[in-house]
C-alpha cells in the first residue's frame, strides 16, 4: 500500500517510483481524494505514473491469489 493523493503524502510521480522501486506483485493506492475527501488528488496520476494494469474492485473480500501480477488495485471508497 502506498499513499498517492499528495498534500501531507506523497504525490503522484514520487509514489509510482516507490512502488516500481519496491517492485511489488500487488500495489494498492491509499490516502487519495474521493467524493468525500476533497484536499488530495485522486488516484487517476498515481495510475497513470505507475505504468500497470488497473483493477478495480468493489467487494470486501478479494483474494490475491485471483490477481496475476503486477497489478495496481484500486479499492473502492466506503459507501456511507
Amino acid at each position: 500500500m502506498v499513499p498517492a493523493g499528495g498534500g501531507p503524502t506523497s504525490g503522484a510521480a514520487d509514489a509510482a517510483a516507490i512502488a516500481r522501486a519496491l517492485g511489488p506483485r500487488i500495489v494498492v493506492p491509499m490516502h487519495f481524494g474521493t467524493e468525500g475527501v476533497s484536499f488530495l488528488d485522486p488516484p487517476d496520476a498515481f495510475l497513470d505514473a505507475l505504468g500497470l494494469p488497473v483493477v478495480r474492485v468493489d467487494r470486501p473480500d478479494v483474494d490475491a491469489d485471483e490477481l496475476a501480477g503486477p497489478v495496481a488495485v484500486l479499492l473502492s471508497p466506503p459507501r456511507s
